[in-house]
């Protein structure tokens, strides 16, 4: 698929779908629970706001606008994001995410507890402001403005700043 408008607003399980979706919008708004969902997709306005669950999913989003802005619970997610603006603003827990990062605004505003998250993040702006518990992340973040607002605990981060 390589074009898609509105569809799958009320999905809550699904497994290996759109692994190839090239352009979307309001997409997956209501997604709940996901497995290798949206492998390749490219380009997306307003996609799965409220995402709560997902494994290995969107791993090679490169261009995204107020993207899995609730997601709670996340393994694998979003290994080659390059551009994003509002996205993940209430992660909650993850592993693994996020780790090739280079440029973002208003992203990670209310990240809790992460894992292994951002490990190659260059730009950022607004991001992570209420970061309170994190192990082994951003670990090559070069420039920032206005993060870590609140960031309370940090163990082996910023390593190579």
């Amino acid at each position: 698929m390589e074009y898609s408008v509105g569809i799958l607003s009320e999905l809550k399980y699904s497994v290996g779908i759109l692994s190839e979706l090239k352009y979307s919008v309001g997409i997956l708004p209501e997604l709940k629970y996901s497995v290798g969902i949206l492998s390749e997709l490219k380009y997306s306005v307003g996609i799965l706001p409220e995402l709560k669950y997902s494994v290995g999913i969107l791993p090679e989003l490169k261009y995204s606008v107020g993207i899995l802005s609730e997601l709670k619970y996340s393994v694998g997610i979003l290994s080659e994001l390059k551009y994003s603006v509002g996205i993940l603003s209430e992660l909650k827990y993850s592993v693994g995410i996020l780790p090739e990062l280079k440029y973002s605004v208003g992203i990670l505003s209310e990240l809790k507890y992460s894992v292994g998250n951002l490990s190659e993040l260059k730009y950022s702006v607004g991001n992570l402001s209420e970061l309170e518990y994190s192990v082994g992340n951003l670990s090559e973040l070069e420039y920032s403005v206005g993060n870590f607002s609140e960031l309370e605990y940090i163990a082996d981060i910023l390593s190579e700043l």
